[in-house]
Parts: structure tokens; C-alpha cells; sequence
């Protein structure tokens, strides 16, 4: 039965997680949630401790890291295909925005991934010391 309930604290919390990224992947909002971002790891860390998934904590940060680095080979994948679908127009000027913009967003998803992470941490290790 804690399996099942670590599951759906996992899912809900990943979930929840995309939805604040998702903004924070934006070089222009980046700084600007950061703190709901970090508010959010200090939270998530403390229900798992609250909810008494404490033996599962390094299952839960092993999934985000599987889970992040997926999204990430993803979005790699998303970047290379415009690249070849883009190949002819390599000298407008607009190419160099959009691929700039695309390895920002890579860029600003590995720091948002790392925050998250760390804060989740050091909050869940704080609850359970």
C-alpha cells in the first residue's frame, strides 16, 4: 500500500513540478519563479517526510532524475529536428533567435531541474534529522 501511495505522491508531485517549470524554462520568467519553484521543493520534501515515505526518499529523487534527463534527451531530439527542418534558412537571422531560444530553455530547465532537486533534498534531510 506504500508503494501505491508513494506512486501517486510521485506522479501528483512530477505533475505539479512540469506546470511550475514550465515557466521557469522561459529565459524572461526565470528568475521570477525560481521562488515558487523553490517553495515548492521545500514543500514536496517536507509531505514526503510527512506522509512517512521516508525509506523511499532516494527512489523518489533516482525517478525525478530519469524522468528530467528524459525530458531533456527530448527536447534535444525536438532541437535537432528543427535544426534539419531549418537547414535551408541557416543565414535569416530569425534561425539564430529560435535556436538561441531552444538552448536557453534546455539551459534554464537543467538549472530549474538542479534547484529543484537540491532544495527537495536539503528540506526532506532537514525534516528528517
Amino acid at each position: 500500500m506504500q508503494i501505491l501511495f508513494f506512486l501517486g505522491f510521485f506522479l501528483v508531485s512530477y505533475i505539479l513540478l512540469l506546470q511550475i517549470m514550465r515557466f521557469s524554462t522561459y529565459h524572461k520568467y526565470f528568475l521570477y519563479m525560481l521562488p515558487p519553484l523553490m517553495i515548492y521543493a521545500f514543500l514536496a520534501g517536507y509531505l514526503l517526510y510527512h506522509f512517512g515515505l521516508s525509506d523511499l526518499f532516494i527512489w523518489y529523487v533516482i525517478f525525478m532524475l530519469i524522468l528530467f534527463s528524459l525530458k531533456k534527451k527530448k527536447e534535444k531530439k525536438l532541437m535537432g529536428t528543427m535544426e534539419s527542418l531549418t537547414e535551408l534558412t541557416k543565414s535569416d537571422p530569425q534561425f539564430a533567435l529560435i535556436k538561441k531560444s531552444g538552448e536557453n530553455s534546455l539551459k534554464y530547465f537543467t538549472y530549474s531541474a538542479i534547484v529543484y532537486l537540491v532544495i527537495f533534498s536539503i528540506s526532506f534531510l532537514y525534516f528528517y534529522n
